[in-house]
Parts: structure tokens; C-alpha cells; sequence
């Protein structure tokens, strides 16, 4: 679904009968990607509203996706089913719908993808689990050779694995296998600059962490309900989404517009999630969604 928060008006992109995973845009705003059931991936050319190109990745599972920022590739994060096999990153030329290299990062949860303009190179953040520890990790590859350039971070993660938008990192991380039991801090990292990242301490368990792509701006939702925003280290406000907590948290995501100027927050509500828009500089709550309203439009689709 993409609402148009001038207008309030809201369009359904593909259909009703296969739930889309992973939205992302192109840089320049025309192409939406989105993954499907069976490994399909799914081009919508936005003008059109049309899904005019379908790639088919072979795999069970779909992590995540990024445009180049030409729109001439797509990176996508994969898996099987196969315990004894790695996910892999497969890059694509868009306007052939081929797959022309892929990459195995040797982590078990690839979360984010971002190709680094005028380059060969693709960082692929995400955890590594091994035993009852998950690690973070932000890697930089030649995606034409496979070969490892760099490795950023080494640490503990907390619930949710490190956000990558163009050139920043963050990363959730704690000092305890039981993140209940350690202390909590966000490291926001310029990957063009290097060491040493930002550091902002954090009074509990991190669930899920969002990055505006100009890196201006962070957020996080925060065990206990709390959703709290920084311009660069300086928090800038703290709101409390008042929504009863399925499982650890009531939130089920996070987005910052690339400026950083509107947050959009996923509450769990009674049946469907609702949607809540801020503004990402005054915490002034714009809009309140209720996705049930636009999930009705499928009713004897």
C-alpha cells in the first residue's frame, strides 16, 4: 500500500492474493521493489502502477532489497531452507532482469544492502549467530571480484540487526548474551569517514531501529513502548506508543523520511496494525492509519 501523506490517499500496489515483504524505492522515486511468497521479487513501475518485471531468485526467503542508485541494479538478500547452507546476496541488471554476480557474507541474518555510488562495492550489514550470541556486522565487498575490502563492527547485538542507508550504519548493541541483564548503546557510523562511530547509551533493550538515508536523523523503539529520536548524538524527543504489547513489543517498525522530517511508527493493533506518522522534529503526531480500513478493499477481490 502507498499512502500519500499531502493528499491521504492510499493505492494498492499488486494484489490481494500474495503479500508483499521488503518495499523499497528506487532513488529517484519511480520503481518500487517488493519480494513475494517462493523468492519472487517484484518491480512496480510507479507511474503505471503496473508490476512489469518479476525475478525469480530460486530461494525460500527474501531478507531484504536495494536499488543502485543509477536503477540499473538490485541487490537481493536470500536464503534456503537448507540449515547447512549460507544466505547470499545476488545483484541483478534491472533492464535484463539477469543475475550478473552474487556474494556469500557468511552471516546468518543479512538485514540491509547499500551500493556505494560510482563503485563496484555493496555493504551488507546484518548478525551472526553462533550458540546464544548474536554479533553485528557491517561488511564492504567488491561485488564484482566477492572479495572482502573492509569490516566495520564486532559486537554484541541487541534485538534488532544494524540498519545501513547510503553511507551510515547503525547498530544496536549490548555488553550481555541475556540483553536484559547489560547495558545498551547505538553506534552511528560514517562509512566514507571511518572510525570512530557516534555513540549514544540507551536505558534499555533496543527492539527495532530506524535511519534516515541523509543521516541526519535516527530512531529506535525502546522496551516499554517508548520510540525515542536523535539529530546526529542530541536526543531531539521521546514518545510513548500507548498500544498493548504483543509478545516483547507493541511496535512492529520503524521508517524516517530521508531528511528525517516525518517518522512512521507500526503499532499492533486489536485486529490490524496502525499506522502512526509524526513529525520527526517537534513529535507532533500527524495521522493515525488504520490499515483494516484499507485491507477491506480486498473483500471479494
Amino acid at each position: 500500500w502507498l499512502y500519500d501523506a499531502d493528499s491521504g490517499r492510499v493505492t494498492r500496489v499488486g494484489t490481494c492474493e500474495q503479500p508483499a515483504h521488503n518495499p523499497r524505492y528506487s532513488a529517484d522515486g519511480s520503481m518500487l521493489a517488493y519480494s513475494r511468497t517462493r523468492g519472487e521479487v517484484v518491480i512496480t513501475d510507479l507511474t503505471t502502477r503496473r508490476a512489469d518485471r518479476i525475478f525469480q531468485t530460486t530461494a525460500q526467503r527474501v531478507h531484504t532489497i536495494v536499488f543502485g542508485h543509477s536503477g540499473q541494479r538490485l541487490a537481493i538478500a536470500v536464503s534456503t531452507d537448507d540449515p547447512g547452507s549460507w544466505p547470499e546476496i545476488q545483484i541483478w541488471d534491472i533492464d535484463t532482469a539477469r543475475q550478473i554476480s552474487r556474494l556469500e557474507p557468511l552471516m546468518n541474518w543479512p538485514a540491509s544492502l547499500a551500493f556505494v555510488p560510482e563503485s563496484n562495492s555493496l555493504w551488507v550489514t546484518g548478525t551472526n549467530v553462533m550458540y546464544d550470541a548474536a554479533m553485528n556486522f557491517a561488511q564492504l565487498y567488491d561485488f564484482t571480484s566477492g572479495a572482502l575490502i573492509m569490516r566495520l563492527t564486532d559486537t554484541l547485538a541487541d534485538y534488532d540487526a544494524p540498519v545501513m542507508q547510503d553511507a551510515w550504519v547503525v547498530t544496536a548493541n549490548t555488553d550481555e548474551i541475556d540483553p536484559f541483564a547489560g547495558t545498551h548503546w547505538l553506534e552511528l557510523w560514517n562509512t566514507r569517514i571511518g572510525q570512530p562511530p557516534r555513540v549514544v547509551p540507551l536505558e534499555n533493550v533496543v527492539y527495532t531501529i530506524a535511519l534516515a538515508s541523509s543521516g541526519n536523523a535516527m530512531a529506535a523503539a525502546i522496551h516499554g513502548g517508548t520510540i525515542q529520536v536523535w539529530r546526529g548524538t542530541t536526543s531531539v524527543f521521546r514518545i510513548t506508543e500507548d498500544r498493548p504489547m504483543i509478545g516483547l513489543s507493541s511496535v512492529n517498525g520503524l521508517a524516517l523520511s530521508p531528511e528525517g522530517d516525518h517518522l512512521a511508527v507500526s503499532i499492533e493493533g486489536e485486529s490490524m496494525p496502525i499506522v502512526d506518522l509524526w513529525d520527526g522534529t517537534s513529535g507532533t503526531q500527524m495521522a493515525s492509519l488504520d490499515t483494516s480500513d484499507w485491507l477491506s478493499q480486498c473483500e471479494g477481490a
